[in-house]
């Protein structure tokens, strides 16, 4: 086995290494607000901040590092780990909230194999969908986002802030908006289509059914997620050209292959 080859395989054992241990460890959050009675209070906080971590981060890596030829899944797990850390960055706890550790593994795990389809961009008729979607997305995170960085910033000892509750709120809409826009530029898989989607839709409904608790959206933003969640989920069933999986050029089918004709001699 030759030096590429072993590269490939080690940058792939690691995506399922640090994929799987992220679903592992983020995934009890959203959950134990459900059987622990003293994690109630929380319900939201660790459903909707965890949305950047697995659907839209550990979920796309685990899938890149199976199937290398869906870039789409690279660029989704890339957009959420660098508004991770960026928004770690805000808030001052880049170090201790582990934000550097996405983008660190989409740093190892960077398709050097095929730079130059990794930045394409391809803008479709249908894809409008999504630039619309991603509209809505990035209209409800620059007007709520700032407040779950403030509070974050000021929270002291509240125990939302000691958690990282809202610095995790504000990355989750924030991440909403950036792969939704990853999704409207790029071909992208049905797959990656579909994560988008579902997340941006179950934020929405988290929000509404959480509606009574701290810091959730007002009624009105929380259904324009829900509707951009919606305008986007048809996109992950319909054929068109952007929803193709591999970036590397199509065989010819026999109907369109041009085979030589034969020649005819007198």
């Amino acid at each position: 086995m030759g030096w590429a080859r072993r590269l490939t395989l080690l940058r792939r054992l690691w995506g399922y290494g640090i994929g799987g241990v992220m679903i592992v460890a983020v995934a009890p959050y959203p959950l134990r607000g459900f059987w622990d009675s003293t994690e109630v209070i929380h319900r939201i906080h660790d459903t909707v901040g965890s949305v950047q971590y697995l659907p839209l981060w550990a979920v796309p890596v685990l899938v890149w590092a199976h199937r290398r030829h869906d870039l789409s899944m690279w660029r989704l797990a890339l957009a959420s780990a660098v508004v991770i850390l960026v928004v770690a960055l805000c808030t001052g706890d880049a170090l201790g909230s582990g934000s550097w550790l996405p983008l660190g593994t989409m740093l190892l795990l960077w398709p050097v194999e095929d730079r130059r389809s990794a930045w394409l961009v391809r803008v479709d008729r249908l894809a409008l969908l999504a630039a619309v979607s991603a509209g809505l997305l990035w209209w409800v995170a620059i007007v709520n986002a700032p407040a779950y960085l403030r509070f974050q910033n000021v929270s002291g000892g509240d125990v939302h802030g000691v958690r990282y509750h809202y610095g995790g709120m504000a990355a989750a809409s924030f991440s909403l908006a950036a792969t939704a826009t990853v999704i409207a530029l790029g071909r992208s898989s049905r797959a990656a289509v579909a994560l988008v989607a579902a997340s941006v839709i179950a934020v929405g409904v988290a929000h509404r059914v959480w509606s009574e608790y701290d810091s959730a959206l007002a009624p009105s933003w929380s259904w324009l997620t829900i509707a951009a969640g919606v305008l986007m989920a048809p996109l992950a069933f319909w054929e068109w050209p952007a929803l193709q999986i591999s970036l590397r050029a199509a065989a010819p089918s026999p109907s369109s292959s041009s085979h030589p004709r034969p020649t005819t001699h007198s």
